[in-house]
């Protein structure tokens, strides 16, 4: 919140109101302005002195009425938190298979819906015509069409849609995910099957994670093992883990800025227009299952 607020001010707002902003305007609309959002008697509140108004880069951080930092150094330890015994790490029922990811179709070709990235998270339907080999339909990382499958992690493993995607950018490898938008599934894009069944086996090692697979090899993965979701390593860790995996993927193509969040919001029906679950791909607008293959 302090880069928010800072970032408000460059902008040009008035630096009271932008600190009102982020402290008592949030706590007066959910009702909690009796507790928090200000410094007075009775409230909790952290303390943070700042040089000036202009500068967000606190000198001295008071919590709990304690110092906890000074000078940009940290002097207490934060409290190792503690997990419901309810929130559980996934465990797949069997491994992933490569043919867990195939796409069946008669012919030498086939034309089939595309889930295109026309920005960070907007998407759009397009069309292509993709060759059938064996009787399964391939992607073509050449021309930036890659496989992209969600998985019920919860209920039915066996619930695998497998669809197409354009935009992502990477040429090889596969990248798995157990975050989702909006729904508990089993996400992994790619150019192969071999490596997205590897990166998604991979996430029942740590019981839910992010993992980063190439030519049968995991090159970065980042455990989530709480519920699938969060991560118990230390901050630093975990943002070094993170952002290896964006160079990495940057290296490969991927001209997206976050190309994690942009994977895991392909289920959510809050952004348009076209998205994808384990049941196939939705219209957003109509609410509609759309066929994966266009019949001619």
């Amino acid at each position: 919140m302090g880069h928010i607020v800072q970032k408000a001010i460059d902008l040009g707002f008035d630096p009271v109101k932008a600190i009102q902003m982020a402290t008592i305007n949030p706590a007066q609309h959910f009702s909690l302005d009796g507790i928090i959002g200000g410094i007075a008697p009775g409230k909790y509140a952290d303390i943070l002195l700042v040089p000036g108004l202009s500068k967000i880069k606190p000198k001295l951080v008071i919590s709990n009425g304690k110092v906890i930092a000074k000078n940009g150094k940290l002097l207490a330890q934060p409290k190792k938190p503690e997990f419901h015994i309810c929130m559980k790490p996934i465990k797949l029922k069997r491994r992933m298979l490569p043919s867990d990811f195939q796409v069946y179709a008669e012919g030498k070709e086939a034309k089939v819906r595309i889930i295109k990235f026309v920005g960070e998270l907007v998407i759009k339907e397009t069309q292509a015509t993709l060759p059938v080999i064996d009787g399964t339909i391939k992607c073509n990382p050449e021309k930036d069409i890659l496989k992209v499958a969600v998985a019920d992690r919860c209920r039915q493993q066996e619930r695998v849609f497998t669809g197409f995607v354009e935009g992502f950018g990477i040429r090889s490898g596969a990248l798995a995910s157990s975050v989702a938008w909006d729904t508990l599934n089993l996400f992994v894009l790619g150019s192969n099957e071999n490596d997205m069944a590897k990166a998604v086996n991979r996430i029942s090692v740590h019981g839910g994670g992010i993992i980063l697979a190439e030519n049968g090899k995991v090159l970065v993965e980042v455990p989530l093992p709480i519920a699938g979701t969060m991560s118990d390593l230390p901050m630093k860790i975990l943002a070094k883990k993170l952002e290896d995996m964006r160079l990495k993927l940057r290296e490969r193509g991927c001209p997206l800025r976050d190309p994690h969040l942009s994977l895991i919001t392909l289920t959510s029906p809050a952004i348009p227009f076209i998205r994808i679950c384990e049941d196939g791909l939705i219209d957003i607008k109509t609410g509609k299952t759309l066929s994966l293959i266009i019949e001619p």
